[in-house]
């Protein structure tokens, strides 16, 4: 609490404090501080590509940035602060892809945080003083309310991961230091689970992605004694919005269980529609200067159904964004990078099943006429020109 009331005292007059996120502890400190200072915080990771748009677009004051990332451990209590500002301020921005592949500004208000953080602490609320792991950049939504912030309401003990996902380090990790709680991607939870290493983990939520039946199986053999849930969230309405509780996990594999107290689902023509507490203020306008108000009811985008005992299943996206391993990808992101290679005359790129990430990159190329292709060249274009969460799995080369 020393190191946050500094930062705040340093960040003091500033509007808008962007925050680098690759170090999870210093993300925490940084994020913490800026919210004791009163500012509106912007969480992002560099890793994705992105940081330079978001800068952009939000103009912070202060950017604080850690460019060693380093292995960090603390305890965590929570305790009342005051409010400096009304909770209908922008207390957050946090950026997920947009329809046309521009990172999208989701404005969130301390109520509309608060409101995230109760619903995930409504069904997973482990004691206080056992060890959580975070192990995901906290520019996501649910790191930041489901996994940083209901773990200091908790008062659990604090680790974060020092690098980059990795299936033998991280299982490595948890072993070392008997880590009994975290959450993340099925796809990461199956990856520990194919490692064959028995973990002391004891509850773990899992959301980002839709949760195949197999995998969820797979997942609930590897660690027979954590309590498994699946939940639906957005970062537009600030975390989670249903969860499927362990008793259920194996009797309804793959469905996102019962909307969460507070929480309205309602279906328009097969697409998810949301009303809670929780759901933004609106999305960012282009100058970044204001917000473009949500009126309360989130569009999702996501296909749904009902089944008879009122469990909701996610059967897929109502656009063509590819979900892979959790990173929500626009195909217009990786075509605009791919036709800029000299010699590629069309490229379409889609998403294909795959049973490790849910969904693996594809692209159909058409060749230019009367070109000489250097095959070894386009690929080490895509190599350093595609982000690692980008890069393509399949090409096929296809005639006119």
């Amino acid at each position: 609490l020393t190191l946050i009331d500094g930062i705040a005292v340093r960040l003091g007059g500033a509007r808008r404090v962007a925050v680098e996120c690759t170090d999870g502890y210093f993300a925490t400190l940084g994020i913490l501080g800026a919210i004791a200072a009163g500012a509106t915080v912007i969480p992002f990771y560099s890793g994705y590509g992105n940081a330079a748009d978001i800068c952009d677009t939000v103009q912070p004051d202060v950017c604080l940035v850690r460019s060693t990332p380093a292995a960090w451990t603390a305890g965590g209590r929570s305790e009342k602060r005051e409010c400096k500002r009304p909770t209908q301020a922008v207390a957050a921005i946090l950026f997920t892809s947009g329809s046309t592949g521009r990172p999208k500004g989701v404005c969130l208000s301390a109520e509309n945080l608060l409101f995230g953080v109760r619903a995930v602490l409504s069904y997973f609320s482990p004691p206080a003083g056992k060890r959580f792991l975070l192990a995901r950049p906290l520019s996501h939504i649910a790191a930041l309310t489901g996994d940083l912030l209901a773990s200091l309401f908790c008062g659990l003990h604090m680790h974060f991961f020092p690098e980059r996902f990795h299936p033998l380090r991280l299982a490595a990790y948890i072993a070392a230091n008997r880590i009994e709680y975290m959450n993340g991607t099925p796809t990461v939870l199956h990856c520990l689970a194919r490692v064959g290493r028995p973990l002391p983990l004891k509850g773990c939520v899992l959301s980002g992605e839709r949760l195949l039946a197999s995998v969820a199986r797979a997942i609930a053999d590897a660690f027979p004694r954590c309590r498994l849930y699946n939940a639906l969230g957005l970062t537009e309405c600030s975390g989670k919005a249903t969860v499927l509780l362990p008793e259920d996990f194996l009797q309804k594999p793959g469905s996102v269980g019962k909307p969460l107290p507070g929480v309205v689902c309602e279906i328009d023509d097969g697409e998810l529609y949301l009303r809670s507490p929780g759901v933004m203020l609106g999305y960012l306008t282009e100058d970044g200067a204001d917000f473009v108000p949500s009126g309360g009811r989130l569009r999702t985008g996501d296909a749904v159904r009902i089944d008879g005992d009122g469990y909701w299943e996610v059967l897929g996206r109502t656009d063509d964004r590819i979900n892979r391993a959790g990173v929500k990808i626009y195909p217009q992101e990786i075509e605009n990078i791919v036709l800029r290679f000299p010699g590629v005359a069309e490229c379409l790129v889609y998403g294909a099943p795959d049973a490790l990430t849910g969904q693996r990159i594809c692209a159909e190329i058409r060749r230019a006429d009367n070109i000489d292709w250097d095959g070894k060249a386009f690929s080490e274009f895509l190599r350093k020109e595609l982000p690692p969460h980008m890069q393509i799995a399949e090409v096929l080369f296809v005639a006119r």
